[in-house]
């Protein structure tokens, strides 16, 4: 399924060019010449992807239908990668290269095919990037998105002493969400763990020391900030699905809430140019904050290693008022969620300028349902 390089071009050559093969994507050094100690081929990310108007179609179909429930990466932070690949020059001061973390860069290619894989998932199948794919059915889309999605772990597994870092937690957590959309949610449940453990070695559950240089500027001030805010609400992501997955699949936590002292995300919409945004509560122009279906849904994750705690996510429980207090409190969450996302007689008047308050509604009452009915077997069987 490989593309030609062509004029239109992707960001990915001068990417290659400028770290250099052996920098940029050599192996690991190890004893077996099979797999390991060669770089990788010259032109390979450049000639696996699709010509660049066709992925940025495919990107902005990611952001538009997958990523308001997702919530893996930030609009801001990919478009910031994105353009440091294409850039001309790493070594120019003025390059958008230079501001960005080689080690993320490195990581940046494989987190694209990831996204590109769960795009496919999501798009129409009457689309111009279909049509420009040759794309005629559902079973088309799956093997193209099969193909993304495996080129991206072969390229992450290929990074030479890969190291923790944001891109790569986001490639990892776009690979879990791949495969769990394909039913292989057991499978999924490795690749989470890795994610978890990156960020973890990063410190992300943990609360950030923040030290202000007199000299910092205003605009970098707020960078920072607005990064630390990233950081946060990657862990957030993480902790809810290591939530589901452990009361879905039966397995054990890999997050412990007694190891986490971060902070709380704010509830805001992250914005389009963290150097000159303040960050505060609520959404842009005064509308309500998208980000509050998230936080919803963070507060329920944390019911659930409540449940898990405590054994009332157990099928026969001794003491069926600790399953009928959780519920109780679930509902308690319901009621206090902003009027504009509520499920139940919201405030519609923000709908028209912000379309996607109605998904968070129906995201809200799918999680809080969900939660109360396969998080609680118990509540099941009472219930028949």
């Amino acid at each position: 399924m490989g593309y030609p390089s062509n004029s239109h071009g992707n960001g990915f050559t001068n990417f290659q060019e400028s770290f250099g093969d052996d920098e940029a994507f050599s192996t690991s050094q190890t004893k077996d010449p099979s797999s390991h100690g060669q770089p990788l081929p010259k032109g390979l990310i450049n000639s696996q992807l699709p010509p660049r108007h066709i992925t940025l179609e495919l990107v902005d179909i990611y952001f538009d239908k997958a990523n308001w429930w997702l919530m893996i990466i930030e609009r801001y932070y990919f478009d910031k990668l994105f353009n440091a690949l294409n850039a001309s020059s790493s070594t120019d001061p003025r390059s958008p290269m230079s501001e960005c973390d080689p080690a993320e860069l490195r990581c940046f290619p494989a987190l694209m095919f990831q996204l590109l894989a769960v795009s496919l998932q999501f798009a129409s199948l009457d689309t111009p990037a279909s049509r420009s794919l040759n794309l005629s059915d559902s079973e088309a889309y799956d093997r193209l998105s099969e193909h993304y999605s495996n080129k991206g772990e072969e390229l992450i597994n290929s990074l030479e002493k890969r190291r923790a870092n944001l891109a790569s937690i986001m490639h990892d957590l776009l690979r879990v969400t791949w495969l769990k959309n394909c039913s292989r949610g057991v499978e999924a449940w490795y690749p989470l763990g890795t994610a978890i453990r990156q960020g973890q070695d990063l410190g992300l559950h943990l609360l950030a020391q923040t030290t202000q240089d007199p000299n910092e500027s205003v605009e970098d001030a707020l960078s920072r900030l607005w990064h630390d805010e990233l950081k946060r609400r990657l862990w957030v992501t993480l902790f809810i699905w290591d939530s589901h997955m452990s009361s879905t699949l039966g397995r054990p936590r890999a997050i412990h809430v007694s190891d986490c002292t971060t902070k709380t995300p704010i509830n805001c919409d992250f914005p389009t140019n963290p150097s000159k945004t303040l960050p505060m509560e609520g959404g842009r122009d005064g509308m309500p904050s998208t980000y509050t279906g998230t936080l919803f849904q963070y507060e329920l994750s944390h019911k659930i290693h409540e449940k898990l705690s405590s054994g009332a996510d157990k099928r026969h429980v001794k003491d069926y008022n600790a399953v009928r207090d959780f519920d109780n409190q679930v509902s308690t969450l319901l009621d206090n969620v902003p009027a504009a996302i509520r499920p139940e007689n919201p405030d519609t008047s923000w709908d028209v300028k912000q379309p996607v308050l109605i998904r968070e509604r129906e995201r809200i009452a799918c999680t809080a349902h969900a939660f109360l009915l396969f998080a609680t077997p118990a509540s099941l069987c009472h219930a028949y």
